[in-house]
């Protein structure tokens, strides 16, 4: 959830090429990172008794909200940093394909990393 500063302080976002007010967000400090956190480790005691299958659920499910609101969030991106808008809308897919790939890993079950050699880290995709 988006919640305020604890300062109470916010900034303007503005589109770079027109100078349009966007909105404004938080503007944050090393106070409100440190509750984050906490929030998060909160979340995590929850999340982390989710079965695999409901995990994948979660993320299937906000896939499929941001191929919904797909053309909204390249706009967006596209508006608060200058992109091209084509440019913006790879992004969104782009991010999007990460969602989708984790949904679908989730209820796999946990596998050895493969030896690489070298001291050199090595990820593997399945199907």
């Amino acid at each position: 959830a988006f919640v305020p500063a604890k300062s109470g302080k916010e900034f303007e976002v503005r589109d770079p090429g027109s100078g349009a007010l966007l909105g404004a967000v938080a503007d944050t400090g090393p106070e409100d990172a440190k509750a984050a956190v906490a929030d998060a480790w909160a979340a995590w005691a929850g999340w982390r008794q989710t079965l695999a299958q409901e995990r994948g659920d979660a993320l299937r499910r906000w896939g499929e909200l941001m191929g919904a609101a797909a053309e909204d969030l390249a706009v967006l991106a596209a508006s608060e940093s200058g992109k091209p808008l084509a440019e913006a809308r790879e992004e969104v897919a782009y991010a999007r394909s990460f969602v989708d790939l984790y949904a679908a890993e989730a209820p796999a079950p946990p596998r050895p990393a493969p030896e690489s050699g070298g001291g050199r880290a090595c990820a593997a995709r399945r199907g």
